[in-house]
């Protein structure tokens, strides 16, 4: 009876051994490359098409990431304050885009392409809303309070030889 409601077999692939494993950035559990969301790498120069590798972050992640992104933009809207400040650099949009840097072609329209929806990766707790260089800071610094008071050091160390 069962069979006739469902006939089609559902078969899941299973990875070999000598199939090359990477490890999620994210849950740190190793697991085939198919399982992993594409990263663009770079461009073939005679084709000029562009081709891509294996990501750092697993595809179970990158949707759980995704999922969190959405839930927190519907609980913590965008201010509708039009002369909003990054919290960080305290700089508004008008501020920010004048220099060209934020393109009108952008895939992100509205304040999506200046305006970043800052999380805690850990505890899942919005932050706040930032300016994109601010936050791709704060994350290529790996949220570390230690690694931006070193940044902070190293600048100052600048200032006090002038």
């Amino acid at each position: 009876m069962q069979k006739e409601l469902f006939p089609v077999e559902i078969s899941y692939k299973k990875y070999s051994e000598e199939e090359e494993l990477r490890q999620c950035v994210k849950c740190g559990i190793s697991k085939p490359l198919y399982l992993f969301t594409p990263a663009r790498y770079g461009i073939q120069v005679d084709t000029m098409e562009s081709f891509s590798r294996p990501g750092r972050t697993c595809k179970a992640c990158t949707s759980s990431e995704k999922k969190l992104r959405i839930k927190l933009r519907e609980l913590y809207p965008f201010p509708k304050n039009t002369n909003y400040r990054c919290l960080i650099c305290n700089q508004n949009e008008e501020e920010l885009t004048s220099d060209g840097r934020f393109s009108s072609n952008s895939s992100f329209q509205g304040p999506e392409r200046v305006w970043h929806l800052d999380h805690c990766h850990k505890t899942k707790r919005f932050r706040g809303w930032l300016c994109c260089n601010c936050n791709q800071a704060i994350g290529k610094l790996n949220d570390s309070v230690e690694c931006l008071k070193r940044a902070v050091k190293y600048l100052e160390r600048d200032l006090d030889e002038h």
